[in-house]
């Protein structure tokens, strides 16, 4: 034990800069700039903002809305129509559903449709 704490004295101590003051912080040695300037410093990423304001939902008059994920249907029947597809998810058991037709390349042959549920009942 004795061994250790006279090996432990005779370790050179590295000593760290302090500053001093202020004005010592914008000073830079020629050491520590290995050939860097102020061009080379400059960050391109947005520094991230502190909390502007808290608030509850309850109090205010503007609500968001629910997410919705999308999916893209084709190749049905170029008779079905939105209303009917509409119908035929919601008795399958989505709810809030929006059928929107979209023009197909070959409108004679199929339709292609976007489906916009929440995201809640889409699975990925």
């Amino acid at each position: 034990m004795l061994r250790i704490k006279q090996s432990l004295f005779l370790l050179p101590r590295v000593e760290q800069k302090k500053i001093t003051s202020f004005q010592q912080k914008d000073k830079i040695s020629p050491l520590d700039m290995d050939n860097k300037s102020d061009k080379n410093r400059h960050t391109n990423y947005r520094q991230p903002r502190g909390i502007v304001g808290i608030g509850h939902s309850s109090k205010l008059a503007i609500k968001g809305i629910k997410l919705l994920g999308h999916v893209h249907i084709c190749k049905l029947d170029p008779n079905l129509t939105e209303d009917c597809l509409k119908d035929y998810l919601n008795n399958s058991g989505f709810k809030d559903v929006q059928c929107i037709k979209l023009q197909s390349r070959r409108p004679e042959e199929y339709s292609s449709f976007r489906i916009s549920v929440p995201r809640e009942d889409l699975e990925l």
